[in-house]
């Protein structure tokens, strides 16, 4: 399952906006991601969660903001994306999909002597991409794959 946090220090007036914007963003996506509110309490807590200002939002670890991913300076204070206190919703979307990429490359490099309709089934499960594709493994490929039907 992929995990989105969403870090900020007490009393950030963008940390509410940012926080209901990317459990938005997950559900418009269908995206199966477990979100979750981070209060970065000091400056131990900065440096050890790679806290870039407030609010950042990271997926599985990384920070939304593909600039941002090499920056060291950590510290409390106001985040700014090009000149909002709020993250665009493009690039927090972005992230979420490039996460999903990132987990369907990885199958397919641990398992390449699997048939690719394997790859497939399992990417999705293990992606968590969403109810549709949900749905569709279980209509679909699972009988397939399953039963004596061919595959295509």
């Amino acid at each position: 399952m992929t995990t989105v946090r969403a870090l900020y220090f007490e009393g950030c007036p963008n940390h509410e906006p940012t926080l209901s914007l990317v459990r938005q963003v997950v559900a418009d996506l269908a995206f199966d991601a477990q979100v979750e509110p981070v209060r970065v309490k000091d400056a131990e807590d900065a440096k050890r969660l790679r806290f870039l200002c407030s609010p950042s939002v990271q997926v599985n670890g990384v920070d939304v903001e593909p600039e941002a991913r090499t920056r060291q300076d950590f510290a409390f204070g106001c985040r700014v994306y090009s000149g909002l206190g709020v993250p665009p919703r493009q690039i927090i979307e972005a992230a979420l999909k490039e996460a999903k990429r990132l987990v369907t490359r990885s199958i397919i490099a641990a398992a390449p002597n699997q048939p690719p309709h394997l790859w497939l089934v399992t990417s999705q499960a293990v992606a968590g991409s969403g109810r549709r594709e949900r749905r569709l493994h279980s209509r679909w490929f699972r009988p397939r794959v399953a039963g004596s039907r061919p595959f295509l």
